[in-house]
């Protein structure tokens, strides 16, 4: 829909969970879920891409691992695949193909479960087993940035930015007294990772960022938080809501609220 309202428009439907969108120039691009083929398992995911203006939804590559993440370049789309029980979590891959289509391509194999990824012009980055990596989406080897990785992790022109839970409530009720995470980033060329802060509540696994500011979900708030990149007290711009996604572009903030299913927006 128009960022300034109006109807929507329906450009795919039938689709099992879809999740982890992403856009380029043309296209949207997702992950179907697909359905459950064994317990704690969905082998029978798919990648997936339609044009923004509507068409017939493209499948790029079937019978993929449905807890997948995905990223998107100029040339090709990056996923995760977390493995399975039965070939080992161990084999666990980073995989790409060309948006034209083709063959999936290996990346790196032997991953632990791997989960977020994002690329920028030269690399694709991913965590895997609380590592974050980077490599040369030419090829090459995967360079390990940090050793104390977490779900979330956002690239700008200088930085890897991640999110890890330092400690999650034991209580049997949902209690952020004694949840906290904590938000690092660590230069793309290595080097010391720096905290850049620590938060109440478990930070949830995606981070968005604008040109000087990282905006994330805080489940303890029911909001969404906001930090410059370059450190300093994090604080909430939105409260009692319980936000699903988070969204920004040069002016505007946009979620989706879990309980009514609406779209919201506001100025940054």
């Amino acid at each position: 829909m128009s960022k300034n309202g109006g109807g929507l428009t329906t450009l795919v439907s039938d689709q099992i969970c879809p999740k982890n969108l992403s856009v380029d120039a043309t296209n949207v691009y997702w992950i179907d879920e697909g359905r459950e083929t064994s317990p704690g398992e969905y082998r029978d995911g798919a990648v997936m891409t339609v044009p923004k203006s509507g068409g017939t939804p493209i499948v790029l590559a079937f019978e993929q691992d449905g807890r997948a993440n995905l990223a998107v370049d100029d040339v090709n789309v990056y996923w995760t695949d977390c493995g399975t029980s039965a070939r080992n979590l161990e084999d666990g891959a980073v995989l790409k193909m060309s948006k034209q289509g083709g063959a999936p391509q290996v990346v790196v194999s032997g991953q632990s479960c791997p989960g977020g990824i994002t690329t920028d012009a030269a690399n694709v980055y991913w965590q895997s087993n609380d590592i974050i990596f980077k490599m040369d989406k030419r090829g090459g080897v995967p360079i390990a940035l940090a050793t104390n990785g977490g779900s979330a992790i956002a690239v700008d022109e200088a930085n890897v930015y991640w999110a890890r839970v330092a400690s999650v409530s034991r209580t049997t009720f949902h209690s952020c007294a004694d949840e906290r995470s904590t938000l690092f980033r660590v230069a793309k060329n290595g080097g010391t990772p720096v905290q850049v802060a620590e938060v109440v509540g478990s930070m949830s696994s995606q981070l968005v960022m604008d040109a000087t500011a990282i905006y994330w979900v805080n489940d303890c708030t029911n909001g969404i938080w906001k930090i410059a990149k370059t450190g300093g007290n994090p604080g909430p711009i939105l409260s009692n809501v319980t936000v699903r996604q988070v969204a920004v572009d040069a002016t505007q903030i946009y979620w989706t609220v879990y309980e009514d299913g609406t779209v919201m927006k506001k100025a940054k």
